[in-house]
């Protein structure tokens, strides 16, 4: 007869004063019946662990926290946390800064910042000196950097040429400079110095690719914590550098602490003078701030300041000052940090380095971050660590003021506008946010008002207003105000920038640039003859935009199409512009193995077949490594193995190193990027590169609204013939190309047969029909088609 089971919940109760070891013996008892994974705990008198297991298991409960373990492991804690969080804790009682201030306790925490300064200290004993040789490297570093940022984005922002001036800090024209200029020492002393003895957060590598970045215009980049008060990004998206003559640099109306500037109206030029300097006394000290303000804010260095935007909350600092009776709320505390920002035009810019290096190297992600931080003169973000517990927020520019940051997990605090006190928005935002009640529309706006508004329009958009009412043609009408309008209307222009930029206008100087900004347009497509096709008409057209040999040899090439006594001279240049065109194919065919390697690939591997069974291959050549590259670039060119001296001898500049780096930017990703100027394909896929659309994209079908002549062939389906002469679409648009100039009254860029003229709308095309019916146009009306006119 088989046992019954064992009620395992009685039996605890019954062995509750038995000790834990006999239940133990009886829970592994050999025996297939008994359930023996239970275990029982003689401290809390519960089931599931043993009282060996009880100390790790967490109290909810539990009081206990850092601050009742005894010194020796509140100090193993500490050392595992960075300085900052090290800072933050000396801030939490006296007793945690008394243990972090032992100088012991000092050098065991931060054992890079002590081994810096005693051999800063011995290094000044030892030479009887105070100013260190790393400082002048560093100070290097700094200007090349610098210097690369002014060459790509203000060019033109250089010191006159006068005596004792140079118009630039260092020369970095090129990487190669910049590595020169990177391991080349100053008094002794290199990177490698820097990194090995003080142990300084800094890399060969790491420059360089900020100097690539810079180039590439991807640096420097904004910052990852929560926005400061003021939009600090430039027109790429990157963090605005304030150059001289902007009104950011001018003097702050209202200085809290004392601060040192210099007039920029006229700019003084001559260097190592300080006479232009001025100083102002602000209101208080830094220190008496912190006490104002109950905020400990960090010692800044000379010539910094601290500022506020409006009167009133200046008022109130000097109100607290004189009346030390009366302190302030939390709520007023709460309004003038969020009117605070710091000041730092005087702070020379490579001082920024120099102290972002030596004072704290954990600070910042990187030293370069703070290093663009303090060239942008923007904010540091910062943490509270004197939190009020009636203050429901942390107002954002105390962020920007206090000297600890790195824990950046919470969200974005909130906000609060000083005009209407919500904290949905900001005072700069008070004019955006709509209201229910209000009633007012653009007719009863002033003239001038409505004059702005209506500058933002498009042409079309523009005509309808004049349409609306009386008052608004006559506004429109008006002689001063027609002629503004229209003025504004033409910067806004980009309806011919795509063409322009096809023949030349500006030069493209890098030929990959130039050949995937018209893939963007044509595409690419299964049949590599038709890809083929697009890669062939932009290369071409390059060399013809750069060399006017090439020019030459193509009008030849174009009137030996109708007159057959015309003899083309064997000067190399069909052979030049093949080896182009393998070049083009090498670096296309490695944006498609990188970005849509199944496009042409058929079942039968690198061989696909058309709807008759022809097989056809599908990738111009095998470029999987940067050596296969090199090796399509080193074929020689009409048999003349020198292939940069025949590139010279056609005025073309083709640079080996830079289409080896395209390359390698293509398999990364990070190449083709957007073009810089406006333009109709300026559209990322989802790596952030430039789009080029794939055969079956709705943008490659044949515009319904062309004007002038287009030759195209069908998607669908696609013929993969190999000669293109039996499936091109040929049609005729409704006007010569010296037809459209007449109409719109400006001067077109010629296109010949690889690229048509569009319109976006029906209207354009009417209003275009009815010139040829004698109509003249008024100049709104030629504004209004300029904008609709695209390039395919």
């Amino acid at each position: 007869m088989p046992r019954s089971r064992i009620d395992m919940s009685a039996l605890t109760k019954k062995l509750a004063p038995t000790p834990s070891n006999r239940f133990q013996a009886l829970a592994t008892h050999d025996d297939p019946w008994q359930n023996g994974g239970r275990k029982f705990c003689e401290t809390c008198r519960t089931t599931g662990h043993t009282e060996e297991e009880h100390a790790a298991i967490p109290d909810p409960d539990a009081k206990t926290s850092i601050q009742t373990l005894p010194a020796e492991l509140r100090l193993d804690i500490l050392s595992m946390l960075s300085p900052t969080e090290i800072q933050r804790f000396r801030g939490v009682s006296k007793d945690s800064q008394e243990l972090v201030d032992a100088p012991d306790n000092r050098t065991a925490l931060f054992p890079t910042r002590e081994k810096f300064e005693q051999q800063y200290l011995a290094d000044s004993d030892g030479r009887q000196i105070w100013s260190m040789p790393i400082y002048r490297y560093l100070t290097k570093i700094g200007e090349c950097l610098v210097q690369a940022y002014i060459d790509e984005h203000y060019p033109d922002l250089s010191a006159p040429k006068r005596s004792g001036w140079t118009r630039k800090m260092r020369d970095v024209y090129n990487h190669h400079a910049f590595i020169a200029h990177i391991d080349t020492p100053e008094h002794f002393v290199g990177l490698q110095h820097l990194t090995s003895v003080f142990g300084l957060p800094l890399s060969r590598e790491q420059l360089f690719q900020w100097y690539m970045d810079i180039k590439a215009r991807k640096e420097p980049a904004l910052p990852a914590w929560p926005p400061s008060v003021r939009d600090k990004s430039d027109s790429n998206r990157l963090l605005r550098i304030p150059f001289s003559g902007d009104p950011c640099l001018e003097k702050s109306e209202f200085p809290i602490t004392s601060l040192i500037y210099w007039n920029q109206n006229p700019e003084s030029q001559f260097a190592g003078r300080d006479e232009w300097l001025k100083s102002v006394g602000g209101r208080c000290s830094t220190r008496k701030l912190s006490q104002i303000l109950r905020e400990n804010f960090p010692k800044l260095f000379r010539g910094v300041g601290i500022c506020v935007r409006t009167k009133w909350a200046y008022d109130l600092i000097t109100k607290a000052k004189h009346n030390k009776k009366i302190p302030l709320t939390d709520w007023e505390r709460a309004a003038i940090l969020e009117q605070l920002y710091l000041y730092t035009q005087s702070i020379p810019n490579v001082l920024a380095l120099r102290t972002n290096f030596c004072a704290d190297t954990t600070r910042e992600k990187t030293p370069l971050d703070g290093f663009s931080n303090h060239i942008a003169t923007s904010l540091r973000v910062t943490r509270s660590i004197h939190e009020s517990p009636t203050m429901e927020f942390i107002p954002r520019n105390l962020w920007d003021l206090l000297p600890f940051a790195d824990d950046l997990e919470q969200e974005t605090d909130p906000l609060i506008c000083q005009i209407c006190a919500d904290t949905n928005h900001t005072e700069e935002e008070h004019a955006a946010v709509p209201t229910a009640s209000a009633t007012t529309t653009i007719e009863s706006l002033p003239a001038e008002l409505k004059l702005d508004i209506l500058s933002r329009l498009k042409p079309r958009d523009i005509m309808r207003c004049r349409d609306v009412s009386t008052d608004f043609r006559q506004l429109v009408n008006a002689p001063e105000n027609d002629s503004a309008l229209l003025r504004k209307v033409q910067q806004h222009e980009h309806s011919l920038v795509d063409a322009r930029y096809f023949v030349g206008t500006p030069e493209a100087p890098s030929m990959p640039a130039f050949v995937f900004a018209y893939l963007a347009r044509r595409g690419l497509w299964k049949a590599l003859t038709h890809t083929r096709i697009n890669i062939d008409v932009p290369v071409t057209q390059w060399a013809s935009n750069h060399s006017p040999a090439v020019r030459r040899s193509e009008r030849l090439l174009k009137e030996r199409e109708t007159n057959d006594q015309i003899v083309i001279p064997q000067n190399g240049y069909l052979p030049m512009i093949e080896w182009l065109v393998n070049v083009a194919n090498a670096l296309v065919q490695a944006y498609m193995d990188t970005h849509c390697p199944t496009l042409t690939i058929g079942p039968h591997n690198r061989v696909t077949r058309d709807l008759y069974g022809h097989e056809y291959p599908t990738a111009f050549c095998e470029v999987d490594t940067v050596q296969q590259f090199l090796e399509v670039y080193k074929t020689p060119i009409w048999n003349i193995s020198d292939t940069d001296t025949e590139l010279k001898r056609w005025a073309l500049k083709i640079d080996r190193d830079e289409l080896r780096q395209y390359y390698l930017d293509i398999k990364a990703r990070k190449e083709p990027k957007l073009p810089s100027r406006p333009s109709n394909i300026n559209k990322s896929d989802n790596s952030g590169v430039l789009r080029i659309p794939l055969s079956g994209d709705t943008c490659l079908e044949t515009p319904k609204l062309h004007v002038t002549r287009i030759e195209h062939w069908q998607q669908h389906p696609e013929i993969m013939a190999g000669l293109p002469s039996g499936f091109r679409f040929e049609k005729d648009g409704w006007f010569r190309h010296e037809e459209l100039e007449k109409a719109l009254g400006v001067t077109l860029p010629e296109l010949g047969l690889h690229g048509a003229y569009c319109v976006r709308t029906r209207w354009a095309v009417d209003t275009l029909r009815k010139t040829k019916k004698g109509k003249v146009l008024s100049k709104w009306a030629r504004a209004a088609l300029l904008d609709e006119l695209w390039l395919f």
